[in-house]
């Protein structure tokens, strides 16, 4: 399968964020499957966010990285039952660019559903961008300061939702080329 470029973004700008380290391990995980990626961090895509928005700049940066990449993978925390403001913010800035392309979620947080809810909750939200939704997810449980993500353990499940993201990527893109 050819090299693709599956951008990895993070569901939060917050401090603290224990998502990150789940979203670090998942970006090693897809050059490791042997495709190009990279961290999307909600904080480089969103200058004003307590003004619901970010400069024309920002917005056309966004805009021009969706617009390059030809599927994606979203880890995204649950924080009280939901998804955060600033995920939906960041990604309110594209529209046309998301459509049929593949995205792959993950779910992280420090109970034992692992983020179940809260992927359940944005798939709707991503259909309505014409994304195309894997029905295959990881969830990252039990996240806390300093934890350390077992690659024997996770890996396989991540590689799952890799591999099923690349192979819509691939599919959708031959499609187009006809």
């Amino acid at each position: 399968m050819p090299k693709l470029f599956l951008p990895v973004i993070l569901g939060t700008a917050r401090k603290g964020r224990l998502s990150e380290i789940a979203a670090r391990f998942v970006v090693d995980q897809v050059k490791a499957a042997g495709h190009k990626t990279q961290l999307v961090d909600p904080r480089k895509y969103l200058d004003k966010p307590a003004t619901n928005g970010s400069s024309r700049k920002v917005q056309d940066a966004y805009r021009a990285l969706v617009s390059k990449a030809d599927g994606f993978i979203l880890v995204v925390p649950e924080y009280n039952h939901g998804y955060p403001g600033e995920l939906k913010m960041m990604m309110d800035q594209a529209y046309k660019e998301y459509t049929r392309k593949p995205i792959g979620v993950m779910g992280v947080s420090a109970g034992q559903l692992g983020g179940a809810r809260v992927v359940d909750l944005i798939r709707p939200t991503l259909t309505a961008y014409n994304l195309v939704v894997s029905n295959k997810t990881h969830y990252f449980m039990n996240a806390k300061e300093g934890m350390k993500i077992k690659k024997k353990q996770e890996g396989p499940r991540v590689d799952g939702v890799i591999e099923d993201v690349a192979w819509f990527a691939q599919v959708l893109k031959d499609a187009q080329d006809v």
